[in-house]
């Protein structure tokens, strides 16, 4: 049998969902695309970070490597568990004279991937093409890094059915550096990207932009520009960092808990959007500012020249 929560734990879940029950809708002036926009994003800017986050990832496990000597950061294991996959794509792989490196999948017009009664059609080719470098400056490690990737015609369909195809053509690039002071123990870095995309799921068209640049230490991450779009024919959310975006990675401090017992996610604390759409035959513009830097889940949104103060944990609760 489960063990019931702690008195203490219950009081907190208690006061969380008394509150978010006394107060559904902190919003009121907001337009109903302006609210959507929020609830579903969070803002333009949570599409670069989480843009950039694997690259920043993948750079940081390559300089971990460089450190204890294991390519990619991992521990070596002679174990095989299973069997390696096999894809059916035909699969190239070229490496140039300034050391990038290329992979192809070709897909062709189309062939069957999947294992046991799962199956699926793959068809179409992407490939992407990648290029690493460390070096060592005194106590600094550094390593550098570009990205490319290229999607043409490459979709599929489950089950042969006409229903589940869906199509994807497109292009995204990445180039950035990461730092690590084995002497002081910090570590610091940029990555800039740039994509575009078009995406087609049955019947709709989706098209996605993005274009920005973000920067980062050992207590947060700014997003110093950052262009993005995403729409579905001729309707469209628009959103330009006009202020830097700084998201504070000592706001998950548990010591900074909110007064409803509720971890602070880890909304920005700084920095202004501005966000222009096209929905259902309206235009409309709203900026979204993230704070002066206090860990408090407070932004404030201006539409129409009102400005509207929302508590993010409040907001997340009602939605």
């Amino acid at each position: 049998m489960r063990p019931l929560p702690s008195s203490g734990f219950a009081l907190c879940l208690i006061v969380a969902l008394v509150v978010g029950c006394q107060d559904p809708a902190p919003a009121t002036h907001l337009s109903e695309f302006a609210s959507e926009f929020i609830s579903l994003r969070l803002g333009g800017q949570q599409d670069a970070a989480m843009t950039a986050q694997p690259m920043i990832n993948r750079s940081f496990q390559g300089l971990m490597g460089s450190l204890t000597g294991i390519p990619g950061g991992r521990a070596k294991s002679d174990t095989t568990l299973y069997e390696p996959w096999q894809s059916c794509a035909t699969l190239t792989e070229e490496t140039g004279d300034d050391g990038r490196v290329t992979i192809t999948f070709d897909y062709g017009d189309g062939c069957e991937e999947g294992w046991g009664d799962y199956r699926y059609t793959l068809f179409g080719k992407f490939q992407y093409t990648y290029r690493y470098t460390t070096d060592i400056i005194g106590s600094v490690y550094r390593h550098t890094y570009s990205f490319t990737s290229r999607y043409d015609n490459y979709g599929g369909n489950y089950g042969n059915s006409d229903s589940t195809r869906w199509l994807y053509d497109g292009t995204s690039s990445y180039e950035g550096e990461s730092t690590y002071d084995t002497a002081h123990q910090t570590f610091s870095g940029w990555v800039e990207h740039e994509s575009h995309s078009e995406y087609e799921y049955g019947d709709n068209t989706y098209d996605f932009r993005s274009d920005g640049r973000s920067s980062y230490h050992e207590k947060g991450n700014t997003v110093e520009r950052n262009e993005y779009q995403y729409g579905q024919d001729d309707e469209y959310y628009q959103s330009t960092v006009i202020r830097p975006v700084f998201t504070s990675y000592e706001c998950g401090n548990p010591a900074l808990m909110s007064a409803r017992c509720m971890i602070t996610p880890w909304i920005p604390v700084s920095g202004i959007e501005r966000v222009r759409y096209r929905q259902d035959g309206q235009e409309g513009t709203f900026e979204i500012n993230y704070g002066n830097g206090e860990c408090d889940n407070i932004i404030f949104v201006t539409e129409n020249g009102v400005t509207t103060r929302i508590d993010m944990g409040l907001w997340i609760i009602a939605f």
